[in-house]
């Protein structure tokens, strides 16, 4: 079996063999953003990669337990732990923008844990090999939100956190780690999202979106309240900034040395950790897991069709 002029995708037994990490670059890159055709030619189960029945209790019950515990965090950092003058601004952080985004993810996984019928299976002779809206949605979502995680939980540890005036608690732990490593539980030990190399433009595009929103928020002169996260514009006597490392009106140069640091190393960076962390164990509908497969289905992989080159870049989203 050959795909691009002649690279092999298989032994003269039928048996499927690995391609190199140029090739799987090659193949994602010219696929859509939501294929379930693998660089190697094989399908990924839907259902057992995005709500696996198998442990059907243990996801929806941790899943339930995340979003209820996201909430609890959220409710609290804003009716208790912040000063009344400062609610307006809450998600013009980043890490409550996020925590919203995350919690947005968890609801789509519920629903779709709980609505199988969201898991159906493409047919073997679809030409467009992707999920129903639902999961895509989901997918999309898992994508951005566990890489901005770590991303704000990196920066933060290391830019803004100040021993002397910030308070170590279980809601500011939980907000700066505690739930990126609990969405990388979901993702990668519970369910096996896996994540295209196509999907860097859903964290990029949302990095320089936030990014936008500093800038506007700096020069409007929005403010944050009484919020302690806030920087002191000594020109105008005014609170412009989010975080001081961002103070466009005070200090573009340093702004802009930070922005470029963030968009081309650090989410680059994080994004590849990330994307290397799902290649393994991926539940395709035959694959080396031994208690899905049947014979017929050892005997009959359902394999990437040479004369069907579609299915992988047929799909526009």
């Amino acid at each position: 079996m050959e795909v691009d002029g002649g690279e092999p995708f298989g032994d003269e037994q039928g048996n499927v063999i690995e391609k190199g990490c140029c090739s799987r670059f090659k193949a994602e890159f010219s696929a859509s953003f939501f294929t379930l055709v693998e660089a190697n030619g094989r399908i990924i189960d839907v259902e057992r990669t995005f709500a696996p029945k198998r442990r059907y209790c243990i996801t929806l019950l941790y899943r339930l337990g995340v979003f209820g515990s996201m909430l609890a965090v959220m409710f609290y950092d804003i009716f208790v732990k912040r000063s009344e003058d400062s609610r307006f601004i809450y998600m013009g952080f980043l890490t409550n923008l996020t925590l919203v985004f995350a919690e947005l993810y968890f609801l789509f996984a519920i629903y779709v844990t709980l609505w199988r019928k969201a898991l159906a299976q493409p047919s073997a002779d679809s030409i467009i090999h992707r999920p129903k809206f639902m999961v895509r949605f989901m997918w999309a979502l898992y994508s951005v939100v566990t890489n901005a995680e770590l991303i704000l939980t990196l920066l933060y540890w290391l830019l803004v956190y100040d021993s002397k005036s910030d308070t170590v608690d279980l809601i500011n732990l939980m907000k700066h780690g505690g739930f990126t490593l609990l969405l990388y539980i979901d993702g990668v030990f519970l369910s096996k999202i896996p994540i295209r190399f196509k999907q860097f433009l859903f964290i990029f595009l949302y990095t320089v979106a936030y990014l936008i929103w500093t800038i506007i928020h700096d020069f409007t002169g929005i403010g944050v309240g009484g919020d302690q996260d806030s920087v002191q514009d000594t020109e105008n006597g005014k609170e412009d900034s989010l975080y001081e490392v961002l103070s466009w009106s005070t200090d573009a140069g340093q702004a802009i040395t930070y922005t470029l640091i963030v968009l081309f190393g650090v989410t680059p960076i994080v994004f590849l950790f990330t994307w290397s962390l799902t290649l393994c164990g991926r539940r395709t509908l035959h694959g080396n897991d031994k208690e899905y497969d049947t014979k017929e289905d050892v005997e009959n992989p359902l394999e990437y069709d040479a004369a069907r080159p579609d299915m992988m870049d047929a799909e526009i989203y």
